[in-house]
């Protein structure tokens, strides 16, 4: 499908962090937008660090980023910035005062960040996850020209939020994004407008994907997974290991990378020399994007064991697109939104989420492939992926709906 794209555009793009190596997808569709001319700045509270991803130095995302602060520590940092700010351009102030609602501490901290934002309006104004969305009630204020998009990312995984801070997040939102039809069903039953709400997912830049012709699968006969996660309790990773005991303790000849950390690595150390699995585990840290993509390219399967919590559930995974596209086999867990986000071959290899039997009787199934049906599956994967997940195509999508009926500039820029 063919979508008129308004541009070139000035985008302000907000993350709750940047750079984020556990969310390549960000770095993915800020390339993308600079690729084509538009003038991007990024807005985060923070960063876990770049890990060297060849989109952030080529386009140079982390020097388009700025930090905003999110309590009253932070605002006693960035004092010496505020002082600048004011200085540069007194009217800052004025637009200050107006900034925020709520009590004082929370206007105060509104005021601090409207200081740190440029005076310079943009045309969009584009947030990720509805947990940064509640930190920037004031953007209608501060940008009132401007398109405000909101991009919901699924549910919070440190807890819930207040119904009120959400329906103000999306009350500003002149439109709200999301990856799956499961989480606009989140969307509405969370008070969203149903008619603000469009389902486009995140997108992937393919070329970065180059598997070759002739990729080969289970050397020796050994079948080689890889999971690809923060390292915390929503990823089950827990179970993946207990399933991999049960695998390997049946005689099959399987071994295990998992890359990326978090606060679950010690545990799930501990747990792999529990389960005397330390011969067929391997823990990798965080890696760069081309490292990450060189596992893949000497892996078979994906999984992806992740179990939901009283206010998460696992939406896009887009690691999962990114295995397939790699033409991996995908086992994963039926949870939130990803039996809509996997190829429909790849169900008969998904799982209840939390079942450690379960998640073994579909490794099983993986290890029992032939050569030619992992070529044949994973050909079909890549295909599933090409048709639906090309960033180029959903990000002129995602402009195009920000834009469409806006007053007086159907699809324009606000500017100029």
């Amino acid at each position: 499908m063919e979508h008129a794209v308004p541009g070139p555009l000035r985008i302000y793009a907000f993350a709750e962090y940047y750079p984020d190596p556990f969310k390549p997808y960000f770095d993915t569709q800020f390339a993308d937008w600079v690729a084509l001319g538009h003038d991007l700045s990024v807005f985060a509270f923070g960063t876990w660090g770049d890990v060297g991803n060849p989109p952030v130095a080529r386009y140079r995302l982390a020097e388009r980023t700025a930090y905003l602060p999110t309590g009253a520590a932070a605002v006693g940092r960035a004092l010496p910035r505020i002082a600048s700010a004011l200085v540069a351009d007194p009217r800052r102030a004025l637009r200050a005062l107006r900034a925020g609602t709520g009590s004082l501490r929370r206007r105060a901290l509104h005021a601090a960040q409207s200081t740190l934002l440029p005076s310079r309006a943009p045309d969009l104004c584009l947030v990720h996850n509805l947990t940064t969305a509640t930190r920037l009630v004031s953007l209608r204020r501060l940008y009132p020209g401007a398109r405000v998009a909101l991009y919901y990312h699924g549910g919070e995984t440190a807890g819930a939020m207040a119904p009120a801070d959400a329906m103000a997040a999306f009350a500003q939102a002149d439109v709200v994004f999301t990856n799956t039809e499961y989480s606009a069903r989140s969307l509405r039953e969370r008070g969203c407008p149903p008619g603000k709400i469009h389902v486009v997912p995140l997108g992937y830049d393919l070329r970065e994907f180059t598997p070759p012709d002739d990729r080969a699968y289970t050397p020796e006969g050994t079948v080689r997974l890889i999971a690809a996660s923060r390292l915390s309790v929503e990823k089950g990773l827990t179970v993946l290991l207990d399933a991999l005991a049960a695998v390997t303790g049946a005689g099959q000849s399987v071994i295990c990378t998992i890359v990326g950390d978090g606060p679950e690595r010690a545990a799930l150390e501990g747990h792999v020399r529990a389960l005397g699995l330390g011969d067929r585990v391997r823990f990798t840290g965080v890696l760069p994007r081309n490292r990450v993509l060189d596992e893949f390219a000497h892996a078979d399967a994906l999984v992806l064991p992740s179990v939901p919590t009283p206010t998460w559930e696992e939406n896009q995974a887009c690691v999962v697109q990114e295995a397939m596209l790699s033409r991996l086999i995908v086992v994963t867990t039926r949870t939130g939104g990803v039996p809509e986000s996997i190829a429909p071959a790849m169900d008969r290899f998904a799982a209840a989420p939390g079942d450690a039997a379960a998640l073994a009787a579909a490794i099983t199934r993986v290890s029992a492939l032939t050569a030619a049906e992992f070529d044949a599956l994973g050909r079909s994967n890549r295909a599933f992926c090409e048709a639906r997940y090309d960033v180029r195509s959903l990000n002129a999508e995602l402009l195009a709906l920000a834009f469409a009926g806006a007053t007086g500039h159907d699809r324009s820029p606000v500017r100029g």
